[in-house]
């Protein structure tokens, strides 16, 4: 079949201008994919903000020793496998905010787990966790929990 010589060219051009651009386009959107897919967040830190609002009849020494449990989760909270403590770090307290913005909440936690296997974990199975929210239940009206991995919006 013999095609005029501007139509060979331009179908050329054409031809190498999609192949470059479907190139680009599969590579950036293979590595958006593995990014963001879950099996890559599995190996992120992943931080778990646990926000307290104690019920009004709840004294201070229930309050704190509900504080002090919750710090002996760093310990206590034994990873399956390893049969070693896998909370990275857990910091928390009391709120001093001066905004009044709580809604109420009066107490904060943040733990780091490395990663979201270790966090589900913790939340559906580790039996220190489960102790320790059926000890809690009795003095809080409510807790706000957060999960993210930081830098991920």
């Amino acid at each position: 079949m013999n095609l005029p010589a501007a139509f060979k060219i331009r179908s050329r051009t054409t031809f190498i201008i999609s192949s470059v651009i479907f190139f680009f386009l599969f590579r950036y959107l293979n590595v958006v994919a593995l990014f963001f897919s879950p099996s890559s967040l599995d190996n992120m830190t992943v931080k778990h903000l646990v926000l307290f609002q104690f019920k009004a009849d709840v004294s201070a020494e229930a309050v704190k020793e509900s504080s002090l449990r919750f710090f002996d989760l760093k310990d206590s909270c034994v990873h399956p496998t390893s049969q070693k403590p896998y909370i990275k770090t857990l910091s928390g307290g009391k709120d001093n905010s001066k905004e009044g913005l709580q809604g109420g909440i009066s107490h904060a936690f943040v733990l780091e787990f490395e990663s979201l296997k270790d966090r589900d974990y913790y939340v559906d199975t580790d039996p220190s966790h489960q102790k320790y929210k059926a000890f809690i239940g009795r003095h809080v009206e409510k807790i706000i929990v957060v999960d993210y991995v930081e830098g991920q919006f």
